[in-house]
């Protein structure tokens, strides 16, 4: 019994060394896509790796750029939003996911934006009007 107990732990801890080298091979194969500007393949490597590692937060953010470089921005949201849930701290999610809803707000509101615009052109011409200038 003692034999099979050493023989379950050394298969045991073959497996989990398995596992560790396949997590660290589907980041590195993702990292490589993803700097060869071949993010589909960089998102499915980052899909294998967390599939072994769901905690794995570099993983999940570097998935989460190849999804935003695809214009995929509500699958890059989600996992930054996972991110942050996960990983509170990561400075470069809440930076991106401000600058997406910034982004989002101003697509739909741009009309407003023009608008505004325009009245503070007016203004200033209104104004200027009535301010005397002085003759040099």
């Amino acid at each position: 019994m003692l034999l099979e107990a050493q023989s379950d732990s050394i298969t045991t801890t073959l497996t989990i060394q398995e596992d560790t080298f396949s997590k660290a091979d589907s980041y590195n194969r993702g990292l490589n896509f993803y700097q060869a500007n071949e993010f589909l393949q960089a998102v499915l490597c980052f899909d294998s790796c967390l599939e072994v590692d769901s905690s794995f937060t570099d993983a999940r953010f570097v998935k989460a750029l190849s999804l935003e470089k695809q214009n995929d921005l509500e699958g890059a949201v989600a996992e930054f939003k996972r991110i942050i849930a996960e990983s509170p701290g990561y400075d470069e999610v809440d930076k991106r996911l401000r600058n997406y809803y910034l982004t989002k707000y101003l697509s739909k509101n741009w009309y407003y934006m023009l608008a505004m615009l325009l009245v503070v052109i007016i203004l200033m011409v209104v104004v200027a009007k009535f301010i005397p200038h002085k003759k040099w």
